[in-house]
């Protein structure tokens, strides 16, 4: 029996405990039948037994195998701890950007807007922490924002895809740009003057 078919068999499980839980359709009078309190969290006892029981050591054992914890993170909706593990293997740092930036935009991820001391990407506790998304779009843009003044611009329009206020991101470009010594990417061509005409909030 593969990983796949331990996923699937769990996933099948806990959608049929959830069905169980809804409430009945309402009756003819408008007012749905006693029971059904929706009270069992099939779905969070799924995420608890793959995060907490098995984890990382044993999906990812000896880190061999991080595309595979990332699915089944993925899977069983645990969004900010799949894009964190990918953050963690250098070579997939930029699909988990890509991930990140897209679950975001989708509204599937808890967002904190900056890293803990210990630098991790991952903020708060069980079940459900969430994801400094800002500081890894950054890191990840600055290792290749200083290779000349088109780089500098593609970085500030990675940076334009956070949500969150406009300030808030126009700022995230001037510290990117100062830092990697391109200020020239600010001037008219540059992403700033006209990705603030699409504003994503």
């Amino acid at each position: 029996r593969t990983v796949e078919d331990w996923l699937w068999h769990k996933l099948s499980a806990a959608h049929a405990l959830l069905a169980a839980s809804l409430p009945p359709p309402a009756s003819a009078g408008g007012h749905p039948p006693a029971g059904g309190d929706g009270s069992q969290d099939a779905l969070g006892a799924l995420q608890r037994l793959v995060y907490g029981s098995y984890g990382e050591t044993y999906f990812n054992a000896g880190g061999g195998s991080p595309l595979l914890y990332a699915g089944v993170l993925l899977a069983t909706q645990q969004f900010e701890r799949a894009v964190a593990v990918l953050a963690a293997v250098p070579h997939l740092r930029q699909e988990a950007v890509h991930f990140g930036l897209a679950l975001q935009h989708e509204g599937l991820l808890a967002v904190a807007q900056q890293k803990l001391a210990d630098s991790s990407l991952l903020v708060g506790t069980s079940p459900s922490p969430s994801l400094a998304l800002p500081p890894l779009v950054a890191q990840h843009v600055g290792e290749w924002a200083s290779e000349g003044v088109d780089a500098s611009r593609a970085a500030i329009g990675y940076l334009w895809l956070l949500r969150g206020p406009a300030a808030q991101r126009q700022e995230l470009c001037i510290q990117l740009l100062l830092g990697c010594g391109k200020p020239e990417a600010l001037l008219p061509r540059s992403g700033l003057s006209h990705i603030a005409e699409a504003d994503y909030r």
